[in-house]
């Protein structure tokens, strides 16, 4: 007699049944497995401090290489399809460029992108990088020449003409090509709809995929062209630039439809000349303690001179700043200071600032320590605590710039530098001053960030001038790596003043156009005619357990990380084929294939069988094996072991061809009343599953 028994369980491979009135077998029964199906989750790729960190060295044998790490989490293959686009954003991550670096190439850095995906060829999976050069919004950097059809990056919103006669584009932008190009590509509302607002309807959004931010270093400025004061409540004033998580584009783009609040990720406003710059970082927003410098282009007709409000993406962190040509005094060149009415030494040092304060105050022999932020020239916030961005300022002080003296919270308290009148920090040297900064967690690393600008103010009197950003150059359309990596042609001319020139040259002294302006402050961060050489040695380090996951086969087996190198071999090198590209990919040798255990071992714990087990000459755990020595056998209570042929995917689907009775050992009758059985895999560890499992027993009497 023959009996049938189906088991479940969504516990991991663990089948427990209680059976109350017992299943009757006679004495020597045996016991076999009809089939078996589940689904195992397996782990195929840990990720710690062992091997979470990439590393990015544009010139091999500099001194500062970039570093960027994956998320430290456990890949199975539930989660394994996330490991190529974790990876684009650990290599992004290494994509760190300062605006203020006096040397960004010797400091290893520039603007650009990695993307990791297949290989449109042959789904292999690939790894993507291309430089991303500063490009105006609405203009090509060939010629200076306006995007038009295909070409477009962005487009204007729309509003009702002030007539009532139709609709039209409700931002205008300058063609203008002369004066160094400074006037190419500014924003302002349309004359013909022009109206002071506080909603956020007359601005310009990208449409193109190409419109959006640099994923890996990037940057987006405009210069504070023009904010009159209307004369009305102050938000109808001014304009805005920002960076979304949402494409606005997908807004319907209907007349005086305005851009969500929840649509503003990031931003830095202009409101009147007098109010401070308001920002928003993500999960932040407020007023910063800096109020406009020059804004006015009737008080000041050199728009170099005027303000800048930029936003970066520094790897994964977001950060908004005003540059301007602002000034104050280097407090620590005037040590030490001498307080009266009190007698007290001061000192000024920059130990210990964080990124809001300049200079850290102390009092030598005392315990007393205060943070000073410079606002202008003269005026100074005072912090008793050191202050993180979004504080209010505990106090303040204002300087005397023909004697130094520093007077407290308008007196009797004043500091008298000993060290003489201290010098000027700033003026045409340019000063930046942070107002947020955000760190991307891991899920928005890879996120697009859209550019927008918007006009509040009049036509006339709200005035972005001449936006530009560093292009997503990494796109389906682009990859066969166009000439994105061009400088700027602003206008006619000779350069510096014209011909080839960026937006970073029109606010340095590079260009001998323009005087008083940015000066050190900002630096060209392009490569020297924006291409890099196969004689520069550009070296790519990942860990060899994460590029043999993604089906690279470089290395030796034992070595923890692999280095892509420009000028190495061929088979395993960055690979340019024209160096005008600014761009390469590195394809793996092989698919990207997961692999589970090819046998698992059905054990029966409830009741003793006739089964054996000789896998190995020791069985103490973690024990050493040597290959030379026979394995010894031991008694073990195996039911059968499943074969699998296909195992990247974690489902067995096991039908007994024919089947295989096993003794159960029983020496007399008996009453079965539980069974507690096991799937382990080939190495008897136990498994995790999905969903449920389901096994089918026949139980033979003699």
């Amino acid at each position: 007699m023959v009996k049938l028994l189906r088991l479940t369980t969504n516990n991991d491979g663990k089948f427990n049944a209680d059976l109350d009135a017992g299943i009757q077998v006679s004495e020597n029964a045996q016991i076999a497995v009809q089939n078996l199906t589940f689904e195992t989750t397996f782990e195929v790729l840990p990720v710690d401090g062992s091997n979470q960190i990439v590393e990015v060295d544009w010139k091999e044998g500099l001194a500062n290489s970039n570093f960027g790490e994956l998320q430290p989490i456990t890949y199975t293959d539930a989660n394994i399809g996330t490991l190529s686009q974790d990876l684009q954003g650990a290599l992004n991550q290494t994509q760190v460029l300062d605006t203020t670096s006096t040397s960004p190439f010797v400091d290893n850095q520039n603007y650009g992108e990695f993307k990791c995906g297949e290989d449109v060829n042959t789904t292999n999976s690939d790894i993507q990088f291309k430089l991303c050069p500063l490009t105006g919004l609405f203009h090509n950097n060939k010629d200076g020449s306006r995007r038009t059809g295909d070409n477009e990056l962005f487009a204007s919103s729309t509003a009702t003409k002030n007539d009532g006669s139709g609709i039209e584009a409700s931002i205008q932008v300058s063609d203008i090509q002369g004066d160094g190009g400074i006037n190419l590509g500014t924003v302002q509302q349309n004359t013909l709809s022009s109206t002071a607002t506080e909603l956020l309807t007359n601005y310009i959004f990208p449409v193109d995929e190409c419109g959006e931010l640099s994923r890996g270093s990037g940057i987006f400025f405009c210069d504070v062209r023009n904010v009159t004061d209307n004369g009305g409540p102050a938000a109808t004033n001014g304009f805005g630039i920002g960076l979304s998580f949402v494409d606005l584009k997908l807004l319907p783009n209907l007349p005086d439809q305005a851009i969500p609040e929840l649509d503003r990720s990031f931003e830095i406003r202009i409101e009147r000349g007098t109010d401070t710059y308001s920002y928003r970082g993500f999960d932040s927003q407020g007023q910063s303690q800096i109020t406009p410098f020059k804004f006015d282009i009737s008080v000041d007709t050199n728009p170099a001179n005027h303000d800048l409000m930029m936003i970066e993406k520094l790897g994964s962190t977001i950060r908004g700043s005003i540059c301007s040509t602002n000034s104050y005094l280097n407090l620590a060149a005037g040590n030490d200071w001498t307080q009266s009415p009190a007698v007290a030494t001061e000192r000024f040092d920059t130990l210990d600032l964080g990124n809001v304060a300049t200079y850290r105050r102390t009092q030598p022999g005392t315990a007393l320590v205060h943070w000073w932020e410079a606002v202008d020239a003269t005026n100074w916030n005072i912090y008793f605590t050191k202050p993180v961005i979004g504080n209010t300022r505990d106090t303040f002080a204002v300087a005397d710039l023909a004697t130094g003296v520093l007077t407290i919270a308008g007196g009797p308290t004043t500091f008298t530098p000993t060290g003489g009148v201290p010098a000027t920090v700033g003026g045409a040297a340019g000063l930046k001053k942070t107002i947020f900064e955000y760190e991307l967690t891991f899920a928005q690393r890879n996120l697009p960030l859209y550019p927008y600008i918007y006009c509040c103010g009049n036509a006339v009197e709200a005035v972005a001038g001449h936006p530009v950003f560093t292009p997503h150059c990494l796109t389906e359309g682009n990859l066969n790596y166009q000439k994105t990596g061009r400088t700027q042609i602003l206008n006619s001319g000779t350069a510096p003043a014209g011909g080839f020139v960026n937006g970073f040259e029109l606010y340095s002294l590079i260009n001998n156009f323009y005087t008083d302006v940015l000066g050190a402050n900002l630096n060209d961060p392009q490569f020297e005619n924006d291409i890099y050489s196969k004689g520069q040695n550009m070296t790519i380090k990942v860990n060899n357990q994460v590029l043999r996951t993604l089906g690279f086969t470089v290395g030796r087996n034992n070595e923890e990380d692999f280095t892509f190198s420009n000028t190495s071999d061929p088979r395993t090198g960055i690979r340019l084929t024209n160096e005008n590209v600014c761009g390469y990919d590195l394809i793996a040798q092989n698919e990207n294939t997961i692999s589970n255990s090819d046998n698992y071992v059905l054990m029966i714990d409830s009741n003793p069988v006739e089964s054996y087990d000789a896998s190995k000459f020791n069985y103490d755990k973690n024990a050493p094996q040597t290959v030379k020595q026979n394995h010894r056998g031991r008694q073990l209570n195996i039911l059968a072991t499943i074969p699998v042929n296909d195992n990247s995917n974690g489902v067995v689907e096991f039908q007994a061809n024919e089947l295989v009775y096993i003794d159960l050992d029983n020496k007399f009758p008996q009453a079965i009343k539980n069974l507690r059985l096991r799937i382990l895999d080939k190495n008897l560890d136990e498994i995790k599953t999905v969903g449920t499992a389901i096994l089918t027993l026949l139980i033979k009497d003699e």
